[in-house]
């Protein structure tokens, strides 16, 4: 379905006896009313909108999926707080192989980590092969 156009209120559609309310109306419905006509539009973002850090790091696995090196990143703090939210999940969206482009995650890449306040340590990834570099791209969802 698609939306129809945005309207927006002006005091000079309504009879002079009416204009002083409809511009009282006017100046919080217009911005309100166009700014859900936008997202609705898909014209949402992701990080404007949804609680989530967006990180783009490099990190290789052995054998058994766990970092070479300490693979830690910090979250952002929302809304201006000063307290780190809890994560409830890390998806990976792109993993890219920086050693070898012939070589493919061999399944969806899937993280576990820990949190300690704001810092995100990532303990596994399931689905990279060994001993290559990955610039991988993961989204921590608060």
């Amino acid at each position: 379905m698609k939306l129809p156009s945005f309207k927006r209120l002006y005091e000079s559609d309504f009879s002079e006896e009416d204009q002083e309310l409809i511009k009282t109306l006017a100046s919080s419905y217009n911005g309100d009313m166009e700014n859900i006509y936008l997202a609705l539009s898909k014209r949402i973002s992701l990080l404007d909108n949804i609680q989530c850090t967006v990180k783009i790091i490099s990190t290789s696995v052995d054998s058994n999926g766990i970092p070479l090196d300490s693979t830690s990143f910090k979250i952002s703090k929302q809304g201006g707080t000063q307290v780190a939210t809890k994560i409830i999940g890390c998806p990976v969206f792109a993993a890219v192989n920086l050693t070898n482009n012939q070589v493919y995650p061999t399944a969806a890449p899937f993280i576990s980590f820990s949190q300690n306040e704001d810092i995100i340590t990532i303990n596994h990834i399931a689905g990279l092969p060994a001993n290559n570099v990955f610039q991988i791209t993961l989204i921590a969802y608060n």
